[in-house]
């Protein structure tokens, strides 16, 4: 096993992992943290903070490192090149992983401790956060969400799924915006479960992922008013609890 460390600068929540010259990067990836714009030869890798240095570990093995209880976590495969790099959003400071032989790798990319670390930074306060990139050789296959447990990687990773509630929605209320804005959320919370519980617990953090499918509808009363947004996904969250 080998491992490097190094800073790189976020802006828009992005750093970029770059598989060599020679190497190629999945075309229309999406698995919330990680994604590919079209044949783009990098993937953007997303992280808790909009715009800052961020500390990256980069680890090597021969082998699938052994599964943790991350809170969030997602794998892809690229095609590397020996000289493997993550770089800041748009080039902002260089991090060279160690070098690989050329060929096929699965990458897992983890954020051990996110929420806490954008928590802080909404309170203006430092955090020790890393990111962590774990290589090794394996044929290719295809990108998996391996945990999304918290509000933040909620966000990014419920993308894919909010865009075919919304699409459901539509279909089944094609003439009543308010009735598609309340079955997105429904829907969404039907889904998450675990979700709804926390939200009608009193924790709003939670509701993040839920305002992801409501913005991939894009219509409704109060699509645009966040207050009421709010409101309404926190009145249907507790109408499924027992008592609500």
């Amino acid at each position: 096993m080998t491992t490097v460390e190094g800073d790189v600068f976020a802006s828009y929540q992005q750093i970029e992992l770059h598989p060599g010259d020679d190497g190629t990067a999945p075309v229309g990836l999406d698995v919330g943290l990680a994604t590919t714009m079209g044949e783009a030869p990098y993937v953007t890798l997303l992280v808790p903070v909009h715009t800052a240095t961020v500390r990256v570990t980069g680890v090597l093995t021969s082998s699938p490192p052994p599964p943790e209880d991350w809170e969030c976590a997602v794998e892809l495969s690229v095609l590397a090149d020996p000289r493997i790099v993550v770089t800041g959003w748009a080039g902002g400071g260089v991090l060279e992983l160690p070098d690989v032989e050329p060929g096929w790798y699965r990458v897992r990319y983890v954020v051990p401790d996110g929420q806490a670390w954008q928590d802080a930074d909404e309170r203006g306060e430092e955090y020790p956060g890393t990111c962590v990139l774990q290589l090794w050789p394996a044929p290719p296959a295809p990108p998996e969400i391996l945990a999304s447990r918290v509000p933040w990687s909620h966000y990014w990773t419920y993308g894919p799924e909010a865009r075919h509630a919304a699409d459901a929605a539509r279909a089944a209320h094609p003439t009543d915006p308010a009735e598609q804005l309340t079955l997105v959320i429904d829907l969404a919370l039907s889904r998450h479960p675990e979700v709804a519980d926390r939200i009608a617990a009193g924790d709003l953090r939670y509701q993040l992922g839920v305002i992801r499918y409501v913005q991939a509808l894009r219509s409704g009363p109060g699509a645009y008013d966040p207050d009421a947004v709010a409101d309404l996904i926190t009145e249907r969250a507790r109408l499924g609890r027992p008592g609500g």
